[in-house]
């Protein structure tokens, strides 16, 4: 399942402490880092890079170059309520999936996982070929 998140310049601070940082308790066991996609990723260089903290700051924070902090145009405040920074996108199994993984043997585990790590890709290029995430 995808999940698409419209991200305010005041909202980052959330993705990169509880998700990027690996805090967000729900996430702590299988928690495979976050990465950059789309077109805007790919024109900047970083389509498939991890995320992390500083370049979400800089990124959706400040509008800058998630690499250095570099102006990549106008940039923005975080007091701006009416700004849309970026947009989070996660991909998640349906629930008995989870349980499968919870409850499974180790192989099981594994092979849900192995499961997940190519499906979210493929997700993901399904979802920008076809113009819903770009």
């Amino acid at each position: 399942m995808m999940s698409l998140v419209k991200i305010a310049p005041s909202s980052w601070s959330y993705y990169a402490s509880e998700v990027a940082d690996g805090r967000e308790d729900y996430y702590r066991e299988a928690e495979v880092p976050g990465r950059f996609l789309g077109r805007g990723a790919g024109a900047l260089g970083l389509a498939g890079e991890a995320v992390t903290t500083e370049a979400l700051e800089r990124l959706f924070g400040h509008g800058a170059d998630p690499r250095d902090g570099r102006s990549l145009g106008r940039g923005f405040s975080e007091k701006d309520p009416h700004r849309v920074a970026g947009f989070a996108v996660t991909f998640s199994p349906p629930k008995s999936v989870s349980v499968l993984w919870a409850l499974g043997s180790d192989v099981e585990r594994h092979a849900v996982l192995e499961a997940h790590r190519v499906a979210v890709p493929t997700g993901s290029e399904e979802a920008r070929s076809s113009g819903r995430a770009s």
